[in-house]
């Protein structure tokens, strides 16, 4: 059996570890949340999440073209960045499937001798890891434009408010200063 195969069989063995390790980078009362509330509306964090999971697992799977798997990382790395996550941490839950490969495939790696389609398969889950890496600074890159144009906006109607003000005070008398020639 190659490793191929035992991806699709494992599957959601797989992915129900790999989402437990993501959850578990998160606060205490937030991972006890996405765990019991299912529903999207209520928990979209969650429900992104194992939508994520779902669809980077079918790509890693199904060989999705580089380009595609970009498409998939950009909404949940969106939410990561908003968080403040750091990028370390806003990435890092693309090598959790590494440990839950592992995790779950472990004997069956082992009997079967896979170690190579294994170190394979981990270089795949290192470029996504690349792709999610530069999702997320064109994020934040944009998050910063945004906080930057608005402090220009701010800057501006304080200072057209200022030059406002200014103008409508009446100067002040300076014939006492002025010597009579």
């Amino acid at each position: 059996m190659q490793i191929g195969d035992l991806l699709k069989l494992k599957r959601a063995d797989i992915k129900e570890r790999w989402l437990d390790l993501v959850i578990s980078s998160y606060p205490a009362d937030s991972r006890n949340f996405f765990k019991k509330q299912k529903n999207q509306f209520s928990n979209p964090v969650g429900a992104a999440l194992e939508r994520q999971i779902d669809t980077l697992y079918d790509s890693l799977i199904g060989n999705t073209e580089k380009n595609d798997t970009a498409a998939i990382l950009e909404d949940f790395i969106k939410i990561r960045s908003v968080q403040e996550f750091t990028a370390a941490q806003a990435t890092g839950y693309i090598l959790n499937l590494k440990q839950a490969v592992r995790e779950v495939l472990a004997d069956d790696i082992r009997t079967s001798q896979l170690f190579s389609q294994l170190l394979a398969l981990e270089t795949r889950i290192d470029g996504i890891l690349l792709e999610a890496f530069d999702v997320y600074m064109r994020s934040r890159e944009k998050i910063y434009q945004i906080k930057a144009d608005e402090l220009k906006r701010r800057s501006y109607f304080v200072l057209r408010k200022l030059n406002k003000d200014l103008s409508k005070q009446k100067p002040a008398d300076d014939s006492d200063n002025h010597s009579p020639n």
